[in-house]
């Protein structure tokens, strides 16, 4: 039996630390005092042998058995369908301790782009920034995640530096999210990552599919795709698209940026409607 300690409405910083998913091997209270800029007080549970934090408004204490389940679902998962039902562990509840007036907060987490989506999607971007870095791949600027890709389409923005740069980048994410990062697109860095049109036209004009497409063949897929059927949904395949030039470009048919600059910063003097965005 493992005992185990359920923590309802933790502080803030400990619940979006939760729902990010940090690596494997990475301390959960560590990153979420980084974000609180002080260490998280824990606390001993009353009935099993575990450290909550303890500003929290409800704990759960109990022990789970081994080999018992129980069938729960199905519920609407962050790929934005409704998941399957599933045979899950069971809690044997020891004890409930609460805050008086307590408050149940959580995560909305279904059709994308959701409370619990958009934290993992900042999150992954903030770790996969961290961890190509850390691999000593260079040149890497910034790693945007599509709010609506449910974690499979990402933007990297690298400043190439050798050859097959950024296919080396594409096995880097994939190395960091095997079950991640179905669509990897690398692009320069005169590309705004954040622009989707502006990453279109990148891809329209910069990629060559023979030449700049690799497909990854049977890799680690994630039981929620319903892409795959799911006897086979572990197993799954990924694009990278290197849309960085591979020839010499002529220059962009765009003004001088300073022009464009002067235009805006003078567009209410010209009595036009004003600008969004």
């Amino acid at each position: 039996p493992m005992e185990i300690a359920v923590v309802i409405s933790p502080p803030p910083y400990v619940a979006m630390t939760a729902v990010g998913r940090v690596p494997f091997g990475v301390d959960e209270l560590t990153v979420a005092g980084g974000l609180a800029g002080a260490s998280v007080e824990v606390v001993k549970c009353e009935t099993v042998d575990l450290l909550v934090p303890a500003h929290s408004e409800m704990i759960i204490e109990g022990i789970v058995r081994p080999g018992v389940r129980e069938t729960e679902g199905p519920f609407g998962e962050f790929f934005g369908y409704m998941g399957p039902q599933v045979k899950s562990p069971v809690i044997e509840v020891g004890a409930i301790t609460y805050r008086d007036g307590s408050i149940h907060q959580g995560f909305q987490e279904q059709f994308p782009p959701s409370e619990g989506s958009t934290i993992k999607d900042i999150a992954m971007e903030s770790l996969l920034l961290g961890a190509l870095r850390q691999m000593g791949i260079p040149g890497v600027l910034d790693v945007h995640v599509h709010p609506m890709s449910c974690q499979q389409h990402l933007v990297v923005q690298i400043k190439p530096q050798f050859a097959a740069h950024a296919r080396a980048v594409m096995s880097g994410v994939w190395g960091v999210y095997p079950n991640r990062a179905k669509q990897v697109i690398v692009v320069e860095d005169d590309c705004d990552i954040y622009d989707d049109g502006l990453v279109e036209l990148h891809v329209a004009t910069r990629v060559q599919p023979q030449r700049d497409m690799i497909i990854w063949r049977d890799g680690t897929g994630i039981q929620l795709d319903p892409s795959m059927p799911r006897e086979t949904c572990n197993s799954g395949s990924k694009i990278g698209i290197d849309a960085t030039k591979s020839v010499s470009y002529p220059p962009l048919s765009l003004p001088a940026p300073e022009l464009l600059k002067q235009a805006r910063d003078q567009w209410a003097k010209y009595g036009l409607p004003g600008l969004s965005g």
